[in-house]
């Protein structure tokens, strides 16, 4: 198993807290410092000392008198390939690996209503791999499927 499975670096200490803050912010933002607690399990100091590490790297914009920390969006070159979206457990919607809204099944008789609070609107092509990962998640289910959307925030 060993040589299947490549060794990843270690981090210690502030290296580590401001990784997991990169990483957190990256893949799930736009999210609150209370988010950051709640998904981390980290105490409110810590998840401030990880913002105090890597702040600099991140966007910040207050809404509603919150302050809520994500990734800058990162360019589309032109010959960039489709986007990918993801239904994934926890329910969450990710667009090319970050987090855009919330997704959910919800069992009726015959079929299924999948419902999807997304936090922007999407473009044609993003909405196009949107629909291609609910045909994969009818495919996988079996049973008819109904959308709802909504955009959120």
């Amino acid at each position: 198993m060993d040589e299947r499975i490549l060794k990843g670096k270690s981090l210690d200490g502030e290296a580590a807290l401001a990784e997991l803050t990169r990483r957190y912010f990256t893949s799930r933002g736009p999210a609150t410092l209370n988010d950051f607690a709640w998904g981390s399990s980290l105490t409110a100091s810590q998840c401030r000392e990880g913002l105090t590490l890597v702040g600099n790297e991140l966007e910040s914009e207050v809404i509603d008198g919150k302050t809520y920390w994500f990734a800058a969006p990162l360019p589309r070159a032109s010959a960039s390939p489709k986007p990918r979206v993801d239904l994934v457990q926890g329910y969450e919607v990710l667009l090319d690996g970050r987090m855009i809204g919330k997704w959910k099944p919800v069992a009726r008789r015959n079929s299924v209503v999948l419902k999807t609070v997304l936090n922007r609107a999407l473009t044609r092509v993003e909405r196009d791999a949107l629909g291609a990962a609910i045909h994969a998640y009818t495919t996988f289910a079996g049973v008819p499927l109904t959308v709802a959307r909504t955009r959120g925030k």
